[in-house]
């Protein structure tokens, strides 16, 4: 299971999204961008391990006994996880989904396509303002990273790779 980042350099952010090719590619690029990227396919482990997390990416249709929505509620009602960053990343692209999700707790609402890049930067964000507020949640030290070094790739022209790998990973 990944360490908090009491423990670990890395920020862990939970991916918790379906289907599992989506999920697998935005955390193969996560972990290129220096996060550790834990994926989870249904809302009860996610629950479990958000204790775990930094900050928490999820669909709205994610599979489990409730909705991405109602992972949000149940992590802003935790003691120990309600002040961890959530970006809702979903293709639920209506107006109530995002009142919903935003009643629910979540920082950030994005609905995809969403390119890889732009999701590292949402992410740095609210790491950024988590570690600024005064009311972040207490044993927490983020350590940001480049998204891409200098003199790297851009995120155009690494996406095939990212499905090469993705799709590998899934025996495609």
């Amino acid at each position: 299971m990944a360490e908090h980042l009491s423990t670990s350099p890395r920020p862990t952010v939970l991916l918790v999204k379906s289907p599992r090719d989506d999920r697998t590619m935005y955390a193969e690029y996560l972990r290129m961008c220096g996060f550790n990227a834990v994926e989870v396919g249904n809302t009860a482990d996610a629950l479990r391990r958000a204790t775990k997390a930094d900050v928490i990416v999820t669909g709205i249709r994610v599979e489990g006994p409730f909705d991405g929505v109602e992972l949000v509620r149940r992590v802003r009602g935790g003691s120990t996880t309600q002040h961890t960053p959530i970006l809702v990343l979903t293709a639920c692209a209506f107006d109530t989904d995002e009142r919903r999700a935003r009643a629910a707790g979540c920082d950030v609402f994005l609905t995809t396509p969403y390119l890889p890049d732009r999701l590292v930067a949402q992410i740095r964000a609210v790491l950024v303002t988590r570690d600024d507020d005064l009311h972040r949640a207490p044993g927490t030290n983020a350590t940001l990273r480049p998204a891409i070094p200098e003199g790297g790739r851009d995120t155009p022209a690494i996406l095939p790779e990212l499905l090469r790998v993705a799709r590998g990973r899934n025996g495609r």
